[in-house]
């Protein structure tokens, strides 16, 4: 994997010209630089033995149409990536052209909820090895700037995980862990060991979670959330259950009864199966005394019922991203009813603001500081280390309350509509388990039309048309022909359940591209033409005698 390109050309000064991409002081000797390099880099990371150095070496000699390609630098040790003043500074001069890249090798693993790709994970952890997950062995070969040297296929097995494994805070790269995808094509972020330890520690934190903690873990292993929960049972000594057929209510209300579990980890998408029908849980939740929600925004009301149903349960709910895992934390089971809207607030050294255009800014232990693709590694933070989020919110008494995707934002004739809020709205006057979706698509008139987006029967579109109606009337606006609602089989969702609003809006434009013309009845039969309203209005003249 590629993360640091260095280019040296004749110029004048160093100048920056991308993230990890930098011109620097040219010259006439290109064998110079070498030898300075390989002091710098046993200097930066304690290796003092030369053939070491070169051999994690490699250096890429384009000159004159010739390469060389020697053993040179899978990653620094020391978990630092270092910019155009270092190298400008140590490698002496050196010809116009010349190219050095820092590479290093990663593992790939196929995704798959097993409890071997678990142990997998844990194994490559403990060997510092970086790895990267992908749905099959093709994948593994298209990677962008990433340098697989083999592909582990788990074995399928589920159950009960009681290993052991301690928290690692190491500064070095542990894995490239890709975006959902909710914004467009995923983004692989490069989260170090550090970035997991601190996150784990502070789910422990919070969480209060001791060694007698039987986790029925209801998300996949392969998803970030899910194997944030392995690895903080883990390294607290306790157990933790991998369902066979995943999320099972049935199962978990069988397994609290008979004392087999005491913690759950689920996001609200299952959640809302459960308060669909409370007699699933029954007298049962009482048994259960850990619960993490996370992926998914819930409303204050399902945090209360949730609440009523586990009553002896420290319920704890996070919010982040990929790039910034858990960095607000809510305890529902403590927290006021007046705060159950938002997401809770930073822990430890984690630290939330908010831009001048309300998004959401992050910083702290838990923030990744690059993104990978095929041209090497690219800043995610700003220079005093905040990571600018697409997220927008607000703080309340130190709170932060989630306000939804900037990019998601529907301004329909000037009026700001909030797909989730709206979308919460319109659950409240629905039968309860109605999954429904809301994204913006254009508007002739408005700019912004609202879509209303339904997983079921095409006969409740009106139903839903009607609660959308008084939903957003609720917020003071009037959409009138600017709203639509379309049935679906199903609402198209990334892998951990989270609706893919730009693919609905795909949807609805491609079913008004191939909509059939309008049935028109003419002259006792039917007959299908376009709908078409006269220029202007002929009337027959009157005969005159």
């Amino acid at each position: 994997m590629k993360f640091v390109f260095v280019r040296y050309c004749s110029s004048p000064q160093a100048q920056q010209i991308s993230p990890f991409e930098f011109v620097g002081y040219g010259g006439k000797r290109c064998c110079q630089g070498i030898n300075p390099l390989i002091n710098w880099f046993g200097h930066a990371t304690g290796i003092q033995n030369r053939k070491d150095k070169v051999s994690l070496l490699r250096i890429q000699d384009n000159r004159r149409g010739r390469r060389k390609d020697q053993p040179i630098s899978q990653y620094l040790p020391d978990g630092r990536f270092y910019g155009c003043n270092d190298f400008s500074a140590i490698c002496g001069n050196i010809n116009r052209g010349f190219l050095w890249s820092l590479q290093f090798q990663a593992t790939a693993i196929i995704r798959k909820n097993s409890i071997a790709f678990v142990e997998q994970m844990f194994s490559l952890y403990a060997a510092r090895r970086p790895l990267v997950l992908v749905s099959d062995s093709a994948q593994a070969d298209q990677l962008p700037g990433i340098d697989i040297d083999r592909c582990i296929d788990p074995a399928s097995q589920t159950g009960w995980i009681t290993t052991q494994h301690p928290v690692i805070l190491d500064d070095l790269p542990a894995q490239v862990s890709y975006t959902s995808g909710t914004e467009g094509l995923p983004k692989g972020i490069l989260l170090t060991y550090r970035n997991l330890g601190y996150t784990t520690e502070r789910i422990i934190d919070v969480m209060q979670m001791t060694a007698e903690v039987r986790e029925y873990v209801g998300v996949p292993a392969t998803f970030s959330f899910g194997m944030a929960r392995y690895r903080a049972v883990s390294a607290v000594g306790g157990q933790a259950y991998m369902p066979p057929r995943g999320f099972d209510p049935m199962e978990l209300a069988r397994m609290l009864r008979a004392g087999q579990v005491n913690a759950l980890s689920a996001v609200p998408t299952l959640l809302r199966i459960l308060l669909s029908d409370p007699a699933l849980i029954g007298d049962a939740g009482k048994a259960l005394r850990w619960m993490e929600i996370g992926s998914q925004p819930m409303t204050a009301e399902e945090k209360r019922r949730i609440r009523d149903m586990f009553p002896k349960a420290r319920i704890v709910q996070h919010y982040g991203l990929t790039e910034a895992s858990r960095s607000t934390f809510l305890v529902i089971s403590d927290a006021p009813d007046a705060m159950l809207d938002s997401v809770g607030r930073a822990v430890g050294q984690g630290e939330v603001q908010l831009s001048a255009d309300g998004r959401i800014r992050i910083r702290g232990p838990q923030v990744a500081r690059s993104r990978i693709d095929a041209q090497g590694l690219h800043d995610l933070t700003d220079a005093e280390g905040w990571l600018q989020t697409n997220d927008l919110g607000h703080l309340q008494d130190g709170f932060l309350h989630f306000d939804g995707r900037a990019d998601d934002l529907i301004n329909c004739g000037g009026q700001k509509v909030v797909p989730d809020q709206l979308e919460d709205r319109i659950r409240a006057r629905l039968a309860p388990g109605a999954q429904i979706a809301v994204a913006k698509v254009p508007d002739a008139q408005r700019g912004d039309g609202i879509l209303v987006a339904l997983a079921g029967a095409s006969e409740q579109t009106q139903k839903v048309k009607d609660a959308a109606t008084a939903a957003l009337a609720e917020m003071g606006i009037s959409a009138g022909s600017a709203l639509h609602v379309m049935a679906l089989d199903a609402l198209p969702v990334t892998g951990t359940g989270k609706v893919q609003r730009r693919v609905l809006a795909d949807q609805f434009a491609l079913r008004k591209v191939t909509a059939p013309p309008v049935l028109l009845r003419c002259q006792g039969r039917d007959q299908r033409r376009p709908l078409a309203l006269p220029a202007r209005i002929h009337r027959p003249k009157r005969r005159t005698r």
